[in-house]
Formats: structure tokens, sequence, C-alpha cells
């Protein structure tokens, strides 16, 4: 999906006219854009470091059973596997690096943080996500700024709703039976 499509879903729920299609924008237009553009990097980084973790594969040199996380080629949030010679092995995370038993070559799988902002000519792409769920998200994070409590806790409730659904990738949720219920 877009960018422009989830700020087009966001103008929508707002009320607002849906001027993301335009060649031009006025002034207002413009600013409204770029705040909602702002915010929802914001929630983009919060969804991929809480919900749907981007993660990669890299080929990585363990020195002395030891690697420093500054040696990777994107941001790491956290290392998910390590494998040698095609077999996993045991590692312990730390803040700034990660050791284990062996040196030598392996490859590292870790959840990573994107650097770069998007843009509104982007795409996102994560499965499991919707721009519907995206743009709750974003207008959560707009309204709070906007001191809209109200429509705030509301677009959040909804969001971290739709987030959970999300990030079970489509296992059924199932609920422990509570005595009330009997």
């Amino acid at each position: 999906m877009k960018v422009k499509d989830i700020l087009a879903e966001c103008l929508v729920k707002m009320g607002e006219e849906n001027f993301v299609s335009n060649e031009r924008y006025d002034d207002q237009q413009a600013a409204l854009f770029d705040r909602l553009l702002s915010v929802l990097n914001c929630v983009y980084r919060e969804i991929v470091a809480r919900y749907l973790p981007l993660t990669t594969d890299e080929e990585v040199t363990l020195e002395k059973g030891a690697l420093s996380y500054k040696n990777l080629q994107k941001c790491i949030l956290y290392p998910k596997k390590l494998y040698f010679e095609g077999e996993p092995r045991k590692f312990h995370g730390y803040p700034d690096r990660l050791e284990s038993n062996f040196s030598g070559k392996a490859t590292l799988r870790y959840a990573y943080l994107p650097i770069a902002e998007l843009k509104a000519e982007d795409e996102v792409e994560l499965a499991g996500l919707t721009a519907e769920a995206f743009s709750d998200g974003i207008l959560a994070q707009f309204y709070l700024s906007q001191k809209m409590f109200d429509l705030a806790a509301s677009f959040d409730s909804d969001f971290r709703g739709k987030m959970s659904l999300a990030g079970s990738k489509g296992r059924s949720v199932v609920l422990p039976e509570r005595r009330w219920q009997a």
C-alpha cells in the first residue's frame, strides 16, 4: 500500500476533503499533509518496533566469540537467530554486542529499524497491516498532539486492537474462560 493511500484514509476519517491526489496543495493543505506524514513516520517506527518487526539475514564474522552491532548494515532492534554452518547456535545479546561460544563466519537473523523516513510516494509492505489500522494509529497521535484527548483515545484503542490481531499472524485469539461466564 502506498503512503498516499494511508494519508487519504486519514483525511476521510477526519472528515476532510481528500486532496492527496491533487497536483498542488494550498498552504493549509500542505501543512496538514506534512504534519500527517511526520506522524505517519512515528507510527511506522512504533509498528515496526512493537508489532510487526522487519527482519533480515546478514553474513557476519564473530571475532573471539563476539560481534559488535556497529558492524551490521542496518540499525538492529534485537537479534533473533544465529546460524553457524547452517546449524542454530546459542548466543547472549547485550546492548552493544552479541556473544557466542565460537568464532568465524555465521548468519545472523535480526529485527531492524528502518533509518530512512517514508515519503509520500513510498510503499509500505508489512504483512497483516491494513491502511485502516495504520490510519487509526496516525490519527491517535495526531489528535493527541492537538490535545483532543477523547478522539485520540478512541483511535488509539482501535489501533492497539488491530495491531494485536495483525501481530497474531492469523492465529485465532482464544481468551480464557472467566468465572462469570459459567
